[in-house]
């Protein structure tokens, strides 16, 4: 057999692609060249993805490593994928190349990946490699660190808990609402004032969110018109009081919701202050009675016409009445009886002298 049945025979024997196959008159070596430089485009590709690049096979060992996985993760060729990347003696449960050899799909998934001491957050991408014969014969997965965005991310959602806490730890019921008017955020607070079902809360801003807030004020239509005043007005500050069906008043505040020097939206503050205006209407109540007794006190200490013999009163309705009675209906003063001296010696001479013996 020639050069040029050996050739044919090799690609055959090979299942090389006919991509790959050349003319019966060129010889092995034109093939092999051929072959080696599409493995030099191949490397080419591999490291323009800039990512780490791993072939492994259906025994999940290691067949390829691009240069950069190489460097992040030393040479493994030969190992054992679920070993040397998760230190693990068993496949990974949720192995994303697994799931690609099922559905012959393309899987991402997040892990943490680990290599000797040194751990990072990457996103797997895998798919499955199959022969000419469609034949599933490996999978390559592509390795994407992403370990500052999920520094990042942790950093932001402990700032939104913050954030969150501080919300709820107010005494007042906090809402942001973008400038549409719908929910950016909310406290605890807000929601104990107003009631909202989870599900209408999720929806905050749209028809059955309105219909079930108009639904507990005394003044729906008021209450409608000025929000939609402030929201065609974004910029306006406004403070007032919501009068509830069920008896409650609500101070409610807001103002826009400004960030990075745009606005974004609008805050509302809503202040239950019910125990206050009750408050404020017993003072008031108490002050009026108050100003009622002084007035009756003023009475008493003006003109009183007195009887120059019995000592009667004549009061309003022209009634002459004892001056104790008087004073007593008219002021908070309580009479108790006695005898002075005086009254004594003429109207009980022999109590007189027991009492006062010396004045014998």
């Amino acid at each position: 057999m020639d050069n040029k049945q050996d050739s044919a025979e090799f690609a055959r024997q090979k299942k090389i692609p006919e991509s790959f196959c050349v003319e019966p008159r060129q010889d092995l070596d034109a093939l092999l060249k051929k072959l080696g430089e599409e493995k030099a485009k191949f490397e080419a590709v591999v490291a323009a993805i800039g990512d780490p690049v791993v072939i492994i096979d259906t025994d999940y060992r290691v067949l390829y490593q691009n240069k950069i996985a190489d460097g992040l993760f030393g040479d493994n060729i030969g190992r054992y994928c679920h070993a040397v990347y998760q230190g693990r003696k068993e496949v990974c449960p949720e192995c994303a190349l697994t799931q690609a050899w099922q559905d012959g799909g393309i899987h991402k998934i997040e892990k943490i990946m680990t290599s000797g001491n040194d751990a990072k957050y990457v996103e797997i991408a895998a798919s499955p490699l199959k022969d000419s014969t469609g034949k599933l014969v490996a999978g390559i997965e592509i390795v994407r660190d992403i370990t500052k965005r999920k520094l990042a991310e942790q950093k932001l959602q402990k700032t939104n808990s913050l954030l969150q806490a501080v919300l709820d730890s107010t005494t007042d019921g906090i809402l942001a609402v973008d400038p549409e008017g719908h929910l950016l955020t909310c406290n605890q607070k807000f929601v104990e004032i107003w009631g909202i079902p989870p599900h209408i809360l999720k929806q905050y801003g749209d028809d059955e969110a309105l219909a079930f807030v108009l639904d507990q004020v005394q003044h729906p239509d008021a209450f409608l018109q000025k929000v939609r005043d402030l929201y065609r007005s974004p910029d306006a500050t406004d403070l007032d009081v919501i009068s509830f069906k069920d008896g409650r008043s609500i101070e409610r505040y807001t103002r826009a919701l400004v960030i990075n020097g745009r606005n974004r939206g609008r805050v509302w503050s809503f202040r239950d202050i019910t125990k206050f205006r009750q408050a404020e209407e017993e003072k008031g109540k108490l002050v009026s009675e108050l100003q009622t007794a002084l007035a009756e006190v003023k009475r008493l200490s003006g003109f009183l016409p007195i009887c120059s013999h019995c000592k009667k009163i004549r009061d309003s309705d022209g009634q002459w009445i004892q001056i104790e009675t008087y004073i007593t209906k008219h002021s908070e003063a309580v009479f108790s009886h006695g005898i002075c001296p005086e009254c004594i010696q003429i109207y009980h001479p022999e109590e007189y002298k027991k009492i006062y013996p010396e004045d014998r």
